[in-house]
């Protein structure tokens, strides 16, 4: 069901597992190219934003901590409130 697509946290609920970390450490190593398909997504999913017109755009923040993209803020778990 994982390789199919099926969100893990329904698989995880339907097995009656307490959480998805049960799950994937009991299935996780039945789809050994699962990491190498995640990075690509990843991939894909970040090129737009890395493209030479928004890398341009990038700026070091105030303190030299870290670079930041106009426009876009990395969020937090929770902070959608």
């Amino acid at each position: 069901m994982i390789a199919a697509g099926v969100n893990i946290k329904a698989i995880s609920q339907s097995l009656g597992h307490a959480n998805i970390g049960i799950t994937l450490d009991t299935y996780g190593h039945l789809l050994p190219g699962m990491g190498r398909t995640a990075a690509e997504r990843f991939d894909k999913l970040l090129k737009p934003w890395l493209s030479g017109e928004n890398v341009a755009k990038m700026s070091p923040t105030q303190d030299g901590s870290d670079t930041r993209l106009e426009g876009f803020e990395p969020t937090t778990l929770g902070s959608e409130d």
